[in-house]
């Protein structure tokens, strides 16, 4: 199989999967779908993908590490990080650990193969709709990327970070629970 078109998909949502998946395939992509992470390494040492969607779970930093895994196994792999709850937070680690581009869910089709193609300019703009120069973000928004940021630093650690942040541990649950507003698409070039 030709490495060039080759496509890692690890998703754990398997509508999400079975979806992404056919639509990429109408896209010339030979999809290799994975639901879990150590799937993932193994399709991965085995058909050595130069590209790869890695679905974020939320609050994983076992999900983050797998990025430093695969890019080990092929070093030249772009990794597009795609995730339900982004936030600045977990985009800034995945870049840190290799990601090439972020996208927060809902996204297109046309924007997920721009990102597999180093194409960002179609996130760009799309993130320029949203985010004018010299809007604010929401109090929720920054709220949730504080959140977010403590969680990292506490390596996933609900009772830690409940403790840093001076909450209740289900308050920071329930906060943890509720879906940030708006969301975000970051790109590295």
């Amino acid at each position: 199989m030709n490495n060039e078109n080759v496509l890692l998909v690890l998703e754990e949502d398997s509508s999400f999967l079975r979806s992404v998946a056919e639509q990429l395939k109408l896209h010339g992509y030979n999809v290799l779908p994975a639901s879990r992470g150590d799937e993932a390494t193994s399709l991965a040492a085995r058909y050595k993908p130069l590209q790869c969607v890695l679905g974020l779970i939320t609050r994983s930093e076992q999900r983050l590490q797998l990025l430093s895994s695969l890019h080990a196994i092929a070093s030249r792999m772009r990794i597009v990080v795609v995730t339900e709850y982004g936030s600045v937070a977990t985009a800034v680690a995945a870049m840190k650990r290799g990601a090439k581009d972020y996208l927060a869910k809902p996204f297109k089709v046309e924007e997920l193969v721009a990102a597999l193609r180093g194409n960002s300019r179609a996130c760009d703009e799309r993130a320029s709709d949203k985010y004018p120069i010299g809007r604010h973000l929401e109090l929720r928004r920054v709220e949730w990327e504080y959140i977010q940021r403590v969680l990292m630093d506490c390596d996933g650690n609900i009772t830690e970070t409940a403790r840093r942040l001076n909450v209740h541990r289900r308050t920071l649950q329930r906060k943890l629970n509720k879906r940030p507003v708006p969301e975000i698409s970051f790109t590295v070039n």
